[in-house]
Formats: structure tokens, sequence, C-alpha cells
């Protein structure tokens, strides 16, 4: 009653940026009072630029998400209730499965709206790694799980540091390992320049990509792993353990170009099997490379 101003103004924002609004989110009879009492406005945002309304939904708190639908103008998924990035409530909520399921089952929310890098809310679900979210949506929402973004990244591309959606999403859904986005990048390639070892290792282990799959500028994973400044070796030591995969593709020796560096060493288009990899490593590998 005797502030100067309105209590969202910057000048009552905490040390951390954050609103009053932000501060009293669990508690719903506060945030009730704010809003109905107080004009506060549920799209407003303290120093890290989320809306209030995106961040109970991220926050998981549902309760309170009722409350301030009820009282909104027009529709939830209305563009008024977007963030400056595009992104809706429901893709906020991605974490949280009776939040999805309440938003898309009572508020009608259209699970197809995307933000502006067109993301879903299942590549918002596979990037926070929300595998009950992506059963979920694919299994009962009969979502394709091959749905591309604006840079041609598929679900599993954005799910590549979460090892249980991986392996879901390739065992349950068979989503393609080989599929590339915009910059010719599969799914190995974006683990192998992450470091994502666990990873990694299921992608070799399933025996259906290809390490020396070159992307558009001629960069095969084995490459960007090499590339990476920290677990460089640890990436590298993985790769070793498959030197048998099977390779269908015009593209160079690979245990030249893993274990001898020297990718001109062997062009062509070949087949390795364990057998031929230990004959090209008899001949193209020092005994002390062997040995150790």
């Amino acid at each position: 009653m005797n502030i100067n101003g309105h209590i969202m103004d910057e000048q009552y924002w905490n040390t951390n940026g954050c609103t009053v609004l932000h501060c009293a989110a669990k508690h719903i009879d506060v945030v009730k009072y704010l809003i109905n009492e107080c004009n506060c406005n549920i799209m407003s945002h303290g120093k890290n630029g989320v809306p209030f309304l995106h961040y109970v939904a991220s926050e998981g708190l549902l309760d309170v998400l009722k409350q301030m639908i009820m009282n909104i103008n027009g529709h939830i998924m209305d563009e008024q209730y977007w963030d400056t990035n595009g992104r809706t409530v429901l893709h906020c909520a991605a974490k949280h499965i009776d939040v999805v399921k309440y938003l898309i089952n009572e508020c009608k929310c259209g699970i197809m709206i995307t933000d502006k890098d067109a993301n879903t809310i299942l590549h918002a679900a596979a990037s926070k790694g929300s595998l009950n979210v992506i059963k979920y949506l694919i299994n009962t929402c009969h979502y394709n799980p091959m749905t591309t973004n604006k840079n041609g990244e598929t679900v599993l591309h954005l799910a590549i540091k979460h090892i249980d959606v991986v392996k879901y999403l390739i065992k349950e859904c068979n989503c393609n390992i080989m599929e590339t986005d915009e910059d010719g990048w599969t799914s190995l390639h974006l683990a192998a320049w992450l470091g994502t070892l666990e990873v990694i290792e299921y992608l070799l282990f399933t025996r259906k990509c290809d390490p020396l799959a070159k992307d558009k500028k001629g960069r095969t994973p084995l490459e960007l792993a090499k590339r990476r400044r920290h677990n460089t070796g640890t990436v590298i030591a993985i790769f070793k353990k498959f030197g048998d995969i099977k390779i269908s593709h015009p593209i160079d020796s690979y245990v030249n170009v893993l274990l001898v560096g020297n990718p001109g060493a062997g062009k062509s288009t070949l087949i390795v099997t364990s057998s031929r990899t230990q004959l090209v490593l008899l001949f193209l590998v020092p005994l002390e490379m062997l040995e150790g």
C-alpha cells in the first residue's frame, strides 16, 4: 500500500533478479493475492527473462498453474503467452508428466505448436531427458518421433545427453541413427562432439551407425572426437573398442583414421570386419601401438 510504483518493478526484485511473484511461486494463496489484488502480470519476468507463467510450468507447480489459467484472457497457448523464443507453457512443462497431461487433456493445448526454432514439445522433452513425457507423447498422442526442427535435428539429436531416452528411441521407436541434421551431423557426430560417453558406446554397439560418415564439411564423428578439449582420450578409446564395426560407405579405412591418423592411407569402399581389422593392423600399425 505504501510503495512507489508497482510491486513488480525492477526496484523490488531481489538480489538474484527475481520478482516478488517468482519468489511466491510455491504459495498459491500469495500468488492469488498478487495476481488478483495487485494486478501482477503473469508474463512479467525478472533478470533471467523467464516469464512467471513459464517458471511455474517449468517447476511443475500444477496447482498454481491451474489457478492462473482459470483467470487468463484467451487461451494459454495464444501468442501473448509465448516467451521471446516462441516457447509455450507446454514447452516449459516438458519435465513434468502431470502438468503436460493437464495442459493437453484439460486445456486442449496443441502438441504441434513449435517455438521459433521449430522445436515441438517432443523436442523439449527429449532435451530435458523426460522419458515418461516422451513415451506419453509417442504412445498416447501418436507423435512422430522423427519430427525435425528448423535445423533438421530429430528428437534423437536433442536427446543425445540422455542414454535412457536414446535407448528408448532406437530400440522401441526404431529411430534412424543415421538421420542427419542441416549440417550433416548424425547422432554419433553430436555425441562425439559433446563427449557423451555412454551414448557414444551404445550407438557404436548397435552396429547401425557409421563412425566415419562425413558431415557437410567432410568431418567424421572420429574427427570431432579428436578435436575435443576434454576427455579426448576416453572418447577415442571407446571408438577403438569397436574397431570391428561393419562399414559400408565410400570412406577412409576406419583403422587408418583411428589408429594411424592418416586418412589417405587406404581410401576405398570396404567392409571392415574383425579379421580384416587385425590384418590391416599388422601391416599398418607399429608394433608398439599394438602393445600399448
